[in-house]
């Protein structure tokens, strides 16, 4: 029987093999480790091993010592709701059997909101979301959140979503219009309260902060205007009396205070249901218009527009509620409107394509309110302001 030979010496014989991969070794390649005969690949393995094993337990300590400090890192503890806790715990319970619960989500919503949980609207929103798709009324709570948050950009982005749901809506416009004032986007806050006050004139807050933004905008006679709708709408409020100091500030600032003495006394003709005056615009084209308090600003026909020479192009649009229902415009600054020998400088104005047969423009707010004003008995008064 011929004896085996070591693997790495095929010429000398093998006295032993190794006790891991059991190839035949001879004298020269066999090894100890102490207790038994390796190969020289084995005994280096045997060698790397405790290192190996050391690596491998610092790794898994590294990789348990980072789980452990994102866990600290992103631990929430759960919101004390205080007195809410049972109101959220019931809606929470309730919106688990239907999450789709659309009243029930707005409730919770608000529930959540009104105990300062910011973060978990934005959270529970999400999820309603994401389980049951948009729902727009959401985005009421959820730009609240946004904005005590300090995340102006994504309140815009909630309540551009609201006014795209409903343009006509007046408080989605003021809404967004107070966060762009927040920003610092000055033009479209403007734009935004402009637009809230077509829609509703009779808002307290908005004027001011409309003027608000005119004036850091550098425009004083624009600033004056909504402040001068406001005393007219609420002739008799405490406040009255501070805001006329700042409106006569305004306009002497920007040099458009009222000019003209007197009164101008328009009377209803006989066979007519309205009150008209003979207007002249820019010193350029005089129009019949209809006395109207009830709209907001000048408004004139494109048609009228043009004969002024007045550039269309860049006016921003808006959108308005008449009385014959809702219709587009632009808005604009006409240089001077008079009446007899009242007059007024830089008068805001709106353009609308057409206002109907036998009407040349609307004689509105942002032209009367600068004056005092007197109805009874199918005549009104314009007069010079004495105060």
């Amino acid at each position: 029987m011929q004896r085996p030979v070591c693997q790495a010496h095929p010429g000398q014989p093998a006295v032993a093999s190794c006790s891991q991969c059991f190839v035949a070794l001879c004298a020269v390649c066999r090894q100890f480790d102490g207790m038994q005969a390796l190969c020289p690949a084995c005994m280096r393995k045997q060698r790397r091993a405790p290192l190996v094993r050391a690596l491998v337990g610092l790794f898994v300590l590294g990789g348990l010592g980072g789980a452990g400090y994102w866990a600290y890192r992103t631990y929430q503890p759960r919101y004390d709701y205080g007195a809410a806790t049972n109101a959220v715990h019931k809606l929470e319970t309730e919106l688990q059997k239907e999450p789709c619960d659309r009243p029930k989500t707005l409730e919770l919503l608000e529930t959540i909101l009104d105990a300062g949980d910011s973060r978990g609207v934005l959270a529970r929103s999400a999820t309603f979301t994401a389980a049951c798709g948009e729902y727009v009324q959401t985005r009421r709570i959820t730009y609240r959140a946004h904005q005590r948050l300090g995340e102006t950009d994504a309140a815009v982005a909630d309540l551009t979503e609201l006014v795209s749901s409903d343009p006509y809506q007046v408080h989605y416009r003021a809404w967004r219009g107070v966060v762009y004032q927040e920003k610092g986007d000055l033009d479209r806050a403007a734009e935004d309260f402009r637009q809230a006050l077509m829609l509703h004139p009779k808002l307290s807050d908005i004027p001011i902060n409309l003027a608000t933004v005119y004036e850091k905008q550098g425009k004083p006679c624009e600033a004056a205007f909504p402040l001068q709708q406001l005393v007219f709408h609420y002739p008799r409020a405490a406040w009255t009396s501070g805001i006329r100091t700042r409106i006569a500030d305004l306009l002497q600032k920007g040099g458009c205070s009222v000019v003209g003495e007197g009164r101008a006394s328009l009377r209803m003709e006989p066979g007519q249901l309205q009150i008209r005056a003979k207007v002249r615009l820019d010193d350029k084209e005089t129009a019949s218009f209809v006395v109207d308090t009830g709209a907001s600003y000048v408004t004139l026909p494109r048609a009228l527009a043009e004969k002024l020479g007045i550039d269309l192009a860049g006016a921003p649009k808006v959108a308005l509620q008449t009385a014959n229902g809702r219709k587009d415009g632009l808005f604009i600054l006409i240089g001077s409107i008079a009446v007899d020998k009242l007059a007024a400088k830089r008068v805001p104005a709106v353009v609308v394509d057409d206002l109907g047969a036998g009407v040349e423009g609307l004689l509105g707010l942002s032209f009367l309110s600068r004056f005092e004003l007197r109805q009874a008995d199918g005549v009104v008064e314009i007069a010079a302001p004495t105060h």
